[in-house]
């Protein structure tokens, strides 16, 4: 059932996004920095966000946005403005085609996976769907399902914060077998380049893999996601989760098993590496 999230709702979602990005998904810090600025005003015109269900998205096509790069980099954006004009580009181009971008998709999750498919949503009037690709956060683009599904990952746009757009057109030969043909695993190999460049900084918004209402299904098998990251947070917030075994029993009742690997040990440091975009 769709429902829609303010601010208060989008500090627990990032943050129950980190805990299910499993490392990765972006740093909470940047998705934090972005939150302080969700506000009603020049930049966005609303602050809340509709979410639906795979189910629900029925009104039109929808889009994955997200950021990739650096995730120290991306930390310094006040608004994501590549990922939305990125957004923009692809819904140009349906609009051109007669079709119509009505939702926004995270790619996996994370706290900045998620934070930035409101966001964009809530600038561009669109909904998000209440799943991703991937129920955790993943390293490449080809891991997500989306890929799998065999959704195309054209056109492609990749936006750097200044506004230089790239377009992505990976078309294979029809003859084309394999893995090293696949147009996802070209699209990688490509992408990470382009954002790697002194032109972008080490990071860029993009958007891409336009699917119809009728592909959602296939290409989304993971689903609620959205909402299980938004649960765990709103349970941290409230104080529910302050043992090992008070979070083993939450992520039970989501069928997800887990095992504590120690109940004595002690974070002593946290840091980031930042390499090659």
């Amino acid at each position: 059932m769709a429902f829609e999230l303010e601010h208060k709702d989008l500090q627990a979602l990032i943050n129950g996004g980190c805990f299910f990005g499993s490392g990765g998904g972006g740093t909470l810090a940047s998705a934090r920095h972005l939150l302080a600025a969700f506000n009603v005003g020049e930049f966005y015109p609303r602050d809340r966000v509709r979410v639906v269900t795979v189910d629900e998205a029925r009104a039109g096509h929808a889009a994955v946005v997200a950021y990739m790069g650096a995730p120290e980099t991306i930390g310094r954006c006040q608004y994501p403005l590549g990922p939305i004009q990125a957004l923009e580009c692809l819904r140009q181009r349906l609009n051109e085609q007669g079709r119509e971008l009505a939702y926004v998709v995270p790619p996996e999750s994370g706290a900045l996976g998620f934070l930035v498919a409101c966001l964009a949503a809530a600038k561009l009037g669109l909904a998000v769907v209440d799943a991703d690709g991937a129920g955790r956060a993943v390293p490449s683009l080809p891991m997500l399902t989306f890929a799998a599904a065999g959704i195309p990952p054209r056109p492609a746009f990749v936006v750097s914060q200044g506004g230089l757009v790239v377009e992505l057109n990976v078309t294979p030969p029809a003859k084309a077998q394999g893995y090293a043909e696949n147009a996802n695993v070209i699209a990688e190999q490509m992408l990470r380049p382009v954002v790697g460049s002194p032109a972008f900084g080490e990071f860029g918004g993009l958007a891409l893999w336009c699917m119809s209402p009728d592909q959602l299904p296939s290409a989304l098998p993971l689903r609620g996601t959205l909402s299980r990251a938004l649960a765990l947070g709103r349970a941290l917030a409230a104080g529910q989760l302050h043992t090992c075994q008070a979070v083993l029993d939450w992520l039970g009742q989501f069928g997800l098993m887990a095992r504590c690997l120690s109940r004595n040990a002690r974070l002593t440091h946290a840091g980031v590496t930042t390499q090659g975009g």
